[in-house]
């Protein structure tokens, strides 16, 4: 299943039907293994994929998080070699050429970025890399919707997958689909693993470097009463003890997006919620967002100690 959810390579064709329906079939089966059974979440965690590519550009078009132990990519230039390959940040080198020590890797891999060459290059993907790939904008909306999906169920309750996933290249990538408004079921599939990734206090900072703060106030403008209840619990989480921070950069960016005015907003949407028929009766559906928005608007009214 990793293999097939995570293509790389120039002759790859993500949009094409038949990768698409087996990718769908691969990420249902990795889903299903995490729901039926919480324990395989850390099989997935720790399971890898390998990539060999071959670079022979000056520029290979990646760069390195750091220069220890282990050597993980930060960042992949579009049109390089690298992306051509299907890199991604996260990916980890675990050989260069013939060089399988890191000593010698690092050596030789440094060189070659600065100077140029070629070399075969082998890394390993990790299982949220492997997930994070599928979010890519070439696939379907279905296949995506499932890799989502599946990073939130990796991330249910479990902090190792948690912080993992912020660390690596998937959270931007989520953080990304929570703009898409022609995609509601794919958005909430993202915003429920962003929620998820929310709840490990250590997570926090590198969210709110991301700009989780301006996506989560986009969701409670949206019409879909379960976008608003994400968007107010991924504030709440993040926001929640610190409204009277002013230095907190997570509450310069919810003053600087009016957030207070977004928090009413949303309040009035969920008070009129929608009717539903249940049983040959009409009731009144209400959001799940009034709690959290409630609770920042209270504290956002506690006056400031003397």
């Amino acid at each position: 299943a990793a293999a097939a959810a995570s293509p790389c390579g120039e002759n790859v064709q993500p949009g094409s039907y038949c990768n698409s329906l087996l990718l769908l079939a691969a990420l249902e089966c990795l889903i299903n293994c995490m729901s039926n059974s919480p324990g395989n979440r850390a099989a997935l965690l720790n399971a890898s994929h390998s990539i060999t590519c071959n670079l022979s550009s000056a520029k290979w078009g990646f760069g390195l998080k750091s220069l220890d132990t282990p050597l993980i990519l930060t960042k992949v230039a579009a049109q390089s070699q690298a992306a051509v390959c299907g890199l991604m940040p996260g990916d980890i080198v675990v050989r260069v050429g013939e060089h399988v020590d890191y000593g010698e890797s690092l050596a030789f891999l440094q060189q070659a970025l600065r100077e140029g060459g070629a070399a075969e290059v082998e890394l390993q993907r990790t299982g949220v890399g492997i997930l994070a790939a599928c979010l890519d904008e070439r696939y379907s909306t279905d296949v995506r919707e499932a890799a989502a999906c599946a990073l939130g169920c990796l991330t249910s309750f479990y902090e190792p997958a948690q912080l993992a996933v912020v660390r690596s290249s998937a959270a931007l990538s989520l953080l990304g689909l929570l703009q898409d408004a022609s995609a509601a079921p794919l958005v909430s599939a993202a915003a429920d693993a962003v929620a998820n990734c929310a709840l490990a206090p250590a997570n926090h900072a590198q969210l709110l470097a991301l700009g989780t703060v301006v996506r989560a106030l986009w969701l409670l403008a949206s019409n879909d009463a379960e976008l608003r209840c994400a968007g107010a619990k991924v504030l709440s989480l993040l926001l929640r003890g610190k409204m009277r921070d002013a230095s907190n950069p997570g509450i310069a960016q919810f003053v600087a997006h009016n957030g207070k005015n977004a928090l009413h907003r949303c309040l009035e949407q969920e008070a009129h919620g929608r009717e539903v028929e249940m049983g040959g009766l009409w009731l009144q559906e209400r959001g799940g967002a009034r709690t959290y928005v409630e609770e920042l608007l209270r504290e956002i009214a506690v006056e400031r100690p003397a």
